[in-house]
């Protein structure tokens, strides 16, 4: 009799598990799919079809979600006086967000910085964040010249940004023996005069890895198509 009850007992205890374990997993967010704008704010959507707002300002852009689809980075544009462009000209500032997909643990990365007046351009005009194919940091341009942006590497272990070079239209390569490495626009110049852009494939610390063609339209999908021979 006391086997019997022992092993009743367990079976209730399994089943009650069981079940526990069953609505833990059913009532826990399922993981975003991808990720779009909506009226400026962010919103991810899983594989259901299910619509989550993370943000609700109104002032955010061009997010990437990372490769465990835990996190969202973002462009964030902010109100208030403008900084000075790499033209002479004033332009918006903005800065460079990450948040979790569940809204929560929102904060700020990167902040842009004005022009100086006989200096360079630090961080003028942040765009196209984009994660590392590891998740641990992410990619970015910065407007640092007339003809081109620069491309700017951080560590979000360490909050250790870097440079890695100039380069515009940036895409962090997720597929094929690339994988890893940058595809950018990059403005170069002819020996004896004149300049060209190319489509260029470049390592994490902007070494060159080699050319893809000329640029013709600059446009999302010219840049699929060059990807496609890093495949």
């Amino acid at each position: 009799m006391g086997n019997a009850n022992q092993n009743k007992m367990t079976r209730r205890a399994t089943v009650v598990v069981t079940l526990l374990f069953g609505i833990a997993v059913w009532s826990s967010p399922a993981h975003p799919q991808e990720v779009s704008v909506h009226d400026r704010n962010i919103v991810v959507v899983d594989a259901a079809g299910k619509q989550r707002q993370l943000t609700s300002l109104g002032h955010d852009d061009e997010p990437d979600l990372s490769p465990d689809k835990q996190w969202v980075v973002f462009v964030r544009g902010v109100s208030g006086p403008k900084i000075s462009g790499p033209m002479g000209n004033d332009v918006d500032s903005n800065e460079i967000w990450i948040i979790a997909a569940d809204g929560q643990h929102a904060r700020r990365l990167v902040r842009s910085e004005g022009c100086e007046p006989r200096g360079g351009c630090p961080l003028s005009g942040l765009s196209r964040p984009q994660f590392t194919d590891d998740g641990n940091g992410i990619f970015f341009e910065a407007k640092c010249a007339v003809v081109t942006s620069c491309i700017y590497h951080l560590d979000l272990r360490t909050a250790v940004r870097q440079d890695v070079g100039g380069g515009t239209f940036l895409h962090v390569i997720h597929e094929g023996p690339q994988r890893g490495n940058l595809l950018v626009i990059k403005h170069k110049y002819f020996m004896c005069g004149g300049s060209y852009d190319w489509w260029w494939v470049v390592k994490p610390d902007g070494a060159e890895v080699g050319a893809l063609g000329q640029v013709n339209e600059g446009s999302e999908d010219e840049a699929r198509s060059m990807l496609s021979f890093c495949l």
